[in-house]
């Protein structure tokens, strides 16, 4: 109903739905003439149904969608924001109380398939804090972290913009229901393990516990209550409301993410060569090498996969394909069209390869008609440590995989998790050490994904003290540089610029782990053949690997630049220990690598995955381990079957020939070492190197003799 008045002439105007029709009753005053009574009734006659026909003719205004997910502090100022906010959004909790994080794990997809969101603002935390619906051992601020971490993933999957609301103040007395007085420290341990969440994944925040902290007397119902009055809801509803409303008609966060995320990805365009069955691709030409795709799959990507299709191949033999994050990097290529993963952030960023001349490819995996010995080593001659392993970052259930150590004779693994691909060093230590103390130790890990910001140095020393004292990390786990600085990607340029593994920002972090006597795994550049074209030195590399790790034609750093860099580092810190990860990256040129460690007293090899080279040369191999023995020690990369195992110690242990590996690489022979040279390489160095290594083997074999 619409209605007007004037009361210079009493002229009242009311229209009136009814039955889908409007009704216009007027009332005039009776000093007028009836002529001009008729004349303005009829006037506004015609006004009011040319109002009312435009205004059922117009379309109702869609509004955007707003979902809160919350406790019952958000249950409490829901109703007001639904009123604040009534013709800017529809705004709608999720069902019942979003409890603790664990309840938020199992019930996210319920909570988000009610409809599409724009936008979702949400919190866990109080209940988390509180021990409700909790053991004490869930209750650690690790596990709300890493369960919270989950979360977020999943929440970007929707497309929706994100506002993260810091969890409230917690009450000065002992909680009411619970019993529980939280301190300060601990509320303080819960908020910054949200932060580096959000840190992480780039979440706008809303600090309602900044917002509420000098206004909780005012309003809180009690010392001994985490609720507030129907004053405090309002108060905080206000500044929910204030949150949203930027987000309203806001930039696509995806789009915008990728933006920040990749570098001139306004030149990417939408390509006939390449398609998805759900959701949209972009795509850059990369030189001559193949092509940059981003996918953001669509809403309905069936059990989280996107196919790509690409037109005019047959089949896409030759192609590879490498992911953004190695660790979502599953993919499987069927005739003319890929299936991928749908990465946690809702889009993926890939790199397809063109397939390499297969015309120039010799085969070195000839089959041989020689006639050689075959060795069976079940078990390794004495304990193995093997320190360069990544159990945890692929999963691998620990408990099974300590069968495979069990049959093997590895007596204790060292664990390196990758912060680079959203692990912790606390994410290690949980699933692997805690449960299973002296087989697995753990590796701390270093978050460079900061590492562009001024106080990265600051804060990785702190976490790095914090991961001694806490979980006794027996040294710095797997570090990269491979040219394009440290955790940067030969095909993926950093927006920011590549940050080398001697940046002056990072000696501080350098000279700490020196003062703290860790080790630090450090992976430099790669094998020579990397570098190298291709059709011009086909045996540099071999068959798959050389399509997947080729860096010619890519602007990283030489390999003997990288060299000189990690020389650089040794030169400044001579303390530091260093364990060059793959034998230095120096496994061609063993003489190279005698150089370097003759210089430098405090550097260190292991053996991973580069058994191909000096395996093709074992009279120089054996001289060398046997001159070295001192600074080599045993690992392998990854994970590995009892297989594998067997065949590593094999290959050191005896002396037979063309012991094959693998069918992409040529066969080795056996470097049949010492028992003095075995007993330093598997177990001897790396104990010597760390203290936790050699108490693990100590509680494990009382009797055993170190070299």
């Amino acid at each position: 109903m619409i209605a007007a008045a004037s009361e210079s002439t009493g002229l009242v105007l009311q229209i009136i739905p009814v039955m889908g029709t409007s009704l216009a009753r007027v009332r005039l005053p009776a000093t007028l003439g009836e002529e001009m009574k008729t004349l303005i009734f009829g006037i506004l006659t015609l006004i009011s149904f040319s109002v009312f026909a435009e205004n059922e003719a117009a379309p109702a205004k869609k509004l955007p969608k707003v979902l809160l997910i919350g406790d019952s502090i958000s249950k409490g100022y829901t109703p007001y924001v639904v009123e604040m906010m009534s013709e800017q959004a529809l705004v709608t909790h999720n069902k019942g109380n979003a409890g603790p994080a664990m309840r938020g794990l199992e019930n996210i997809d319920e909570w988000l398939a009610v409809d599409e969101w724009d936008v979702i603002h949400f919190n866990w935390g109080l209940h988390d804090m509180y021990l409700w619906n909790y053991k004490e051992s869930d209750r650690a601020p690790a596990a709300y972290e890493k369960r919270l971490d989950t979360l977020v993933q999943r929440l970007k999957k929707t497309g929706a913009r994100l506002i993260w609301a810091t969890t409230t103040p917690a009450c000065p007395g002992a909680e009411k229901k619970c019993k529980v007085k939280i301190d300060p420290a601990t509320e303080q341990q819960f908020l910054e393990a949200a932060m580096r969440v959000m840190k992480k994944h780039e979440i706008q925040v809303n600090d309602l516990h900044a917002f509420m902290a000098s206004k909780r007397g005012a309003y809180s119902i009690a010392d001994n209550d985490v609720h507030y009055t129907q004053e405090g809801s309002q108060k905080l509803a206000e500044q929910v409301a204030a949150a949203i409303r930027p987000l309203l008609n806001a930039e696509s966060p995806i789009e915008a993410t990728i933006s920040r995320n990749i570098v001139g990805y306004e030149l990417y365009q939408a390509s006939k060569t390449f398609s998805v069955n759900t959701g949209s691709v972009k795509v850059k030409p990369f030189n001559d090498l193949g092509w940059h795709l981003v996918i953001i799959p669509g809403k309905d990507a069936s059990e989280s996969k996107v196919t790509l299709k690409v037109e005019g191949a047959a089949t896409l033999e030759g192609y590879t394909f490498s992911p953004w994050k190695p660790r979502y990097n599953y993919w499987k290529a069927n005739g003319d069209s890929i299936e991928v993963d749908i990465m946690p952030e809702g889009w993926g960023w890939y790199f397809l390869r063109k397939p390499l001349p297969l015309s120039t490819l010799k085969r070195n995996d000839p089959e041989h008609m020689i006639v050689t010995k075959e060795t069976v080593v079940e078990k390794a001659k004495f304990p193995v440590v093997d320190i360069h392993t990544h159990v945890a970052l692929y999963d691998r259930d620990p408990k099974e995989y300590l069968k495979i150590l069990d049959e093997t004779g590895v007596a204790v693994i060292v664990d390196s998790p990758m912060a680079s691909f959203g692990q912790t060093t606390e994410d290690g230590y949980q699933m692997l050490e805690k449960v299973y103390p002296d087989r697995y130790l753990t590796f701390g890990t270093i978050d460079f994904n900061s590492r562009h910001q001024d106080d990265f140095s600051k804060e990785a020393i702190t976490k790095l003290e914090a991961d001694v004292k806490t979980m006794g990390i027996p040294g710095v786990g797997e570090t990269h540089d491979k040219g394009a600085g440290v955790f940067g990607h030969a095909l993926r340029p950093d927006r920011r610029g590549p940050v080398h593994i001697n940046d002056e920002r990072f000696m501080p972090l350098w000279r700490a782990a020196a003062r703290l006597k860790l080790p630090v795994l450090l992976h430099i550049s790669e094998p020579f053949g990397n570098y190298v074209k291709f059709e011009e030195h086909p045996n540099a590399r071999w068959g798959r690997v050389s399509r997947k790790y080729s860096l010619w034609g890519t602007r990283v750093l030489s390999h003997a630049e990288m060299m000189e860099r990690r020389n650089s580092l040794m030169d400044e810190i001579p303390d530091l220990i260093l364990i060059g990860a793959h034998m230095g990256s120096l496994e061609s040129d063993l003489a190279e690598l005698g150089k370097t460690l003759d210089k430098y007293p405090n550097f260190y090899v292991e053996i991973g995955q580069r058994h191909t080279w000096f395996g093709q040369q074992p009279n120089l191999a054996r001289k060398f381990f046997t001159k070295y023995q001192d600074r080599i020690l045993f690992g392998q990369d990854g994970t590995k079957t009892v297989a594998e195992y067997r065949l590593h110690f094999r290959f050191l242990e005896t002396d037979d020939d063309l012991i094959v590996f693998s069918k992409n690489r040529p066969p080795v022979y056996g470097l049949n070492l010492p028992d003095e040279v075995l007993k330093k390489v598997y177990y001897g160095n790396a104990a010597k190197l760390m203290p936790r290594v050699k108490k693990a083997l100590q509680n494990q074999y009382p009797d055993l003799t170190f070299p």
